[in-house]
């Protein structure tokens, strides 16, 4: 008797247990290259961000401008708060010159330590955010000295610090530092100074 070309039930039974067994080892490595890519990518969206944050805080601490030493609006800074007019501050009502402040508070309830910037008549905006109550400013004299607060005394105004430093609670920028570009130039007079024609 001749047997009939083809596949036993049995031989087509033991091929798809093979296929539906490789079917599912590829697709859970797919699923798990998918979860990778996702998390990859979560990193650095996160990195990049943090980037444009320090960025941001460095252009804002570089904006002050030289005052005069009897102008409220000069630059002004203590170990956790920098005042002054700056050039182009951060925020959305910041276009041009205003009156910034940067601050740095910290947060209970979070227990973290906020970096904000706040230009007059707007909302604070946070800049920088680290865990733990650490972190502060200080800055750089002509003389070449760090020192906490700014100015370091009125007898020797220099208007704004050759450089702003930010100690921060961040492992990827535990310093950020700023050079004004303004520092050595002669004070802005203030609108008490200016005399009308």
């Amino acid at each position: 008797m001749r047997r009939e070309q083809g596949f036993t039930l049995l031989e087509m039974l033991v091929t798809l247990a093979i296929v539906a067994l490789a079917s599912t080892v590829i697709w859970q490595a797919m699923a798990q290259i998918l979860r990778l890519e996702s998390s990859m990518s979560g990193f650095q969206l996160q990195g990049a961000r943090r980037i444009v944050q320090v960025a941001w805080a460095r252009d804002a601490m570089r904006g002050f401008l030289p005052m005069e030493p009897v102008s409220p609006l000069r630059v002004r800074g203590t170990a956790r708060e920098l005042t002054g007019l700056a050039a182009n501050p951060p925020g959305e009502a910041a276009i041009g010159v205003g009156r910034l402040a940067l601050r740095l508070g910290f947060d209970e309830k979070s227990g973290e330590t906020r970096l904000t910037s706040s230009v007059e008549g707007s909302e604070p905006v946070v800049l920088l955010r680290w865990p733990g109550d650490r972190g502060g400013f200080r800055y750089l004299s002509s003389a070449g000295e760090w020192v906490e607060m700014w100015p370091p005394d009125m007898k020797s105004y220099e208007g704004v610090p050759s450089a702003i430093l930010l100690e921060t609670g961040l492992e990827d920028a535990p310093v950020i530092v700023a050079r004004p570009p303004a520092a050595g130039s002669p004070p802005l007079p203030s609108q008490a100074s200016v005399k009308e024609p």
